[in-house]
Parts: C-alpha cells; structure tokens; sequence
C-alpha cells in the first residue's frame, strides 16, 4: 500500500495531521492540521464543560428535572458564541484538509528534499 494511502487513512481515521506526521515525515504539514484540531478541540471541550455546569447549576436551583426547562437553558446559552463556530468549522476543514493532503501531495517528490 502507498504511503500516501496510509497516510490518508491514518488522517482521516485517528487524527488529521498523523499520516503527514507518521507516514509522510513532513513535520510542517502534519502541524499544519495537527494543532489546529487540538486547539479546537480543546476549546469546545472548555465551552461545553462550560455551558454544562452552568445548567447543572440551573437544575439544582429549580429542584426540578423538566425536559422543556433543559430545553430553555440551552437554548440561552447561546452555543459558544463565534469562537465556538470557528471551532466547528475547524475540525471537519482539518480533517478533509488532512486526507486531502496526503491523496494529493503524498507521493509529490518535490516536497520532500530526501527524496529528490
């Protein structure tokens, strides 16, 4: 199996950036997807633990668990704000990026100075 394809599937199945990282040797290009998946990760595992425990709290005050008051308290927090819409669009970008990367400029030996 090409390096390319592995690389693409160790992307696209694991995490963007490994094939590039693994696979490919291309620092650079692995980093590239890498730290952008973590960073939004990260910030919408903060803005979800953030907006759970505020309706934790919001339970607890009422003493009543109601569906459509759940519902509610979702609804007004607001979903993150546009941090956290960047955030969504990162990952999925990251991840088509990633896969995308290795299909294409895989086997490229022109980015690969080791190989020219």
């Amino acid at each position: 199996m090409p390096e390319s394809i592995k690389a693409a599937l160790l992307s696209g199945l694991v995490f963007p950036g490994l094939g590039q990282l693994i696979f490919l040797k291309r620092r650079a290009r692995g980093c590239l997807f890498l730290l952008p998946t973590i960073a939004a990760t990260i910030y919408l595992l903060y803005a979800v633990s953030i907006n759970a425990e505020s309706l934790i709290l919001q339970v607890d005050a009422a003493h009543v668990l109601n569906a459509q008051m759940i519902a509610a308290a979702i609804a007004r927090s607001g979903g993150g704000g546009p941090l956290a819409t960047m955030a969504v669009l990162v990952l999925p970008l990251a991840w088509l990026g990633s896969i995308l990367d290795a299909l294409l400029f895989g086997e490229d030996h022109r980015l690969d100075p080791k190989k020219t």
